[in-house]
């Protein structure tokens, strides 16, 4: 301890401490670590006793385990609370960078330790090296994306708030069961890239910190206060019938010069979703409504619809596209005769009239016309 080492770190050295490594110590050391990180069915005490064998420390043991772990496929029924808690706690702090005044979060680490041992106190008092290894496996693209965001203001001399996003059971309920319907097994996922889960941090981060969710002028008004008719549009959230429209218009001139058979998922890159922003933007202006739609939040729509397992809340129209264009592909390749006109319509996407009196929200997207993110 005087060292800086945790008990649970302590223990697994003690564990290994014999000159000579036995299948017991290795038998010890593999039930320390299921009790710290979960059971691995990957690792056997023959795999143990070979790390120990060649000189594993406490803390190499820890990280091997967790690349085990890693490579286990989590399905969504047996997926623990301990696995989500991680996701849904650095998914929030990433979320509240992204609230209108932008403020800086410090990802400390062992805040969010003590915030985890707190929440699982019955079942879990895992240590520093565990956590990082578990967080490492579970959020690592979310984490990476919240570092990135905060490394500039820090670089800058910026002096970093930590807040608490204190998660409830009833948030990770919520949480399990909207990952599931839009995810679905994915591990080690970026929150980010997945629109409707986005949306739920989002809502949720502004809902723990309703301070952050105001611009941080506070004698300046949002954007979305600037729409001249109906509600309001956020640029997160639901998309409204104009918002959709005016996208399915933009999909539909990319295909009118690159052809149905050209539209994938790759081709909606952060520049070619950046200029879909702006382009609806400055459609649904012409409408007489203001939206304030990002990149981010396009191409989440876009890969959303293109998801291939079974999306929950899809986008029918570009799902539909995309399917034409998978079997317009596969007709091209057979050597089939396609003329110009199926190649490069002039509208993919078949557009509804809009229907003024509609308040422009999306319903439950369970048809043909209301679906979408």
């Amino acid at each position: 301890m005087n060292n800086g080492l945790s008990e649970r770190t302590m223990a697994l050295e003690y564990l290994r401490s014999t000159p000579r490594p036995s299948i017991e110590d290795a038998k010890a050391c593999l039930a320390e670590l299921a009790r710290q990180m979960g059971p691995c069915p990957l690792v056997k005490q023959e795999h143990v006793l070979e790390w120990l064998v060649k000189g594993a420390t406490g803390a190499d043991l820890g990280a091997g385990y967790s690349r085990s772990l890693a490579e286990v496929a989590d399905l969504p029924d047996s997926r623990p609370d301990e696995d989500l808690w991680i996701e849904l706690h650095f998914g929030l702090l990433y979320a509240a960078t992204n609230l209108p005044s932008a403020p800086i979060v410090l990802r400390s680490p062992q805040r969010s330790l003590d915030q985890y041992n707190v929440y699982f106190s019955d079942v879990s008092d895992i240590d520093f090296p565990a956590f990082n290894a578990k967080t490492g496996r579970l959020a690592s693209a979310t984490i990476m994306r919240l570092d990135r965001r905060l490394n500039p203001f820090i670089k800058g001399g910026g002096h970093p708030k930590a807040l608490r996003t204190t998660v409830t059971p009833e948030h990770l309920n919520a949480y399990r069961v909207i990952r599931n319907e839009v995810i679905g097994h994915e591990s080690n996922l970026d929150v980010a890239n997945h629109s409707e889960l986005w949306q739920f941090l989002m809502d949720l981060a502004a809902k723990l910190h309703p301070d952050l969710a105001l611009p941080q002028n506070p004698d300046s008004e949002p954007v979305q206060s600037t729409n001249l008719e109906g509600p309001p549009i956020r640029s997160h959230g639901r998309w409204y019938t104009v918002e959709r429209h005016a996208l399915w218009r933009c999909i539909n001139r990319w295909c009118k010069e690159h052809g149905v058979d050209a539209f994938t998922r790759a081709k909606f890159n952060q520049a070619k979703c950046a200029e879909f922003a702006e382009e609806i933007k400055v459609d649904c202006a012409g409408q007489g409504r203001a939206s304030d739609r990002s990149w981010k939040s396009v191409q989440g729509q876009i890969k959303d619809a293109l998801r291939k397992n079974n999306p929950a809340v899809p986008n029918k129209r570009i799902t539909d596209l995309a399917d034409r264009a998978e079997k317009l592909r596969a007709k091209i390749k057979r050597g089939d005769p396609v003329s110009e006109q199926e190649r490069k319509p002039e509208a993919a996407i078949e557009i509804p009239r809009y229907d003024e009196s509609d308040d422009g929200l999306e319903g439950s997207g369970t048809g043909d016309d209301e679906g979408g993110l």
